[in-house]
C-alpha cells in the first residue's frame, strides 16, 4: 500500500498548491512565521540564571571568575 501511494502521489507540489489555493500565500507564510516563533520560545536560555536557580534545577554551576583587581597605591610597601 505504501509503495503504491509513493508511485501515485510522489510530488509534494500538488498538496502545496492545494493549500495555496485554499488559504492563500500570505496566510500560509504568516502561519509558518507564527509557528517558528512558538518553537523558538520553547527553548529557554539558561545562561542568565543565577547559581542558586541552577542548583535548584539540578544544573551544573557556572564558573564565574572575579574581575581582575586594579593595583592600588595604598598597597605599595617600601
Amino acid at each position: 500500500m505504501f509503495r503504491d501511494q509513493l508511485l501515485i502521489d510522489s510530488s509534494p507540489r500538488i498538496p502545496l498548491e492545494e493549500l495555496r489555493e485554499k488559504f492563500g500565500f500570505w496566510r500560509i507564510a504568516l502561519s509558518l512565521l507564527i509557528n517558528e516563533m512558538r518553537l523558538r520560545r520553547r527553548y529557554n536560555a539558561i545562561a542568565d540564571l543565577s547559581d542558586r536557580m541552577r542548583r535548584d534545577m539540578g544544573l551544573p554551576l557556572e564558573e564565574r571568575f572575579p574581575p581582575p583587581s586594579r593595583p592600588s597605591f595604598w598597597d605599595i610597601r617600601f
